[in-house]
């Protein structure tokens, strides 16, 4: 049920900027942007792609927002109308920058990787919140269900975002 909540926010916080937009720009504006999108995109290229990250360490996107994982722990913490019953949930807490000129919505910026293999969410809470242009919000949190004892890994990328960049975070626990 939490599920459908987050994901009905997110829709309707998706289809809210899209009609806020304007698209009655001259044309020379249009290229313009068209430009700056192709510069920003040859910039992405420069981030080592097998570059590996540790709780800590600031994550800073080409787009300006930066994401800090600054702690990762098993919890007890269960979802009572949650089917899915993994062997352990891992709760994930963060820090986010918007050093943007939108507003940027702090919700799905992580997928868990235990082995190579995705994890799913686990509805424990978890933030859903709209950031201004130039603000912050720490202590931001989600969860995931985790099967298996293997290497887990974070991969972290703005939520909505069109681009390929990521980070990778190495989590150690036992």
């Amino acid at each position: 049920m939490k599920k459908l909540v987050t994901l009905g926010a997110t829709v309707l916080s998706i289809l809210f900027l899209v009609a806020c937009s304007n698209n009655s720009q001259p044309k020379t504006a249009t290229k313009q942007t068209t430009t700056k999108e192709v510069v920003t995109n040859k910039t992405e290229n420069k981030t080592p792609k097998n570059q590996k990250y540790k709780i800590g360490d600031k994550l800073t996107f080409n787009n300006g927002l930066e994401i800090t994982v600054t702690n990762a722990e098993f919890t007890d913490e269960r979802n009572e109308f949650d089917e899915t019953n993994p062997e352990k949930v891992l709760k994930v807490t963060y820090n986010v920058v918007n050093n943007t000129d939108k507003e940027y919505l702090v919700s799905s910026e992580m997928e868990l990787y235990v082995g190579n293999k995705k994890m799913e969410t686990y509805p424990i809470t978890s933030t859903t919140e709209t950031l201004s242009s130039g603000r912050s919000y720490e202590n931001a949190v989600t969860g995931f269900g985790v099967n298996g004892n293997e290497k887990m890994e974070l991969e972290v990328k703005p939520t909505f975002s069109m681009s390929n960049e990521k980070f990778v975070v190495e989590l150690d626990l036992q």
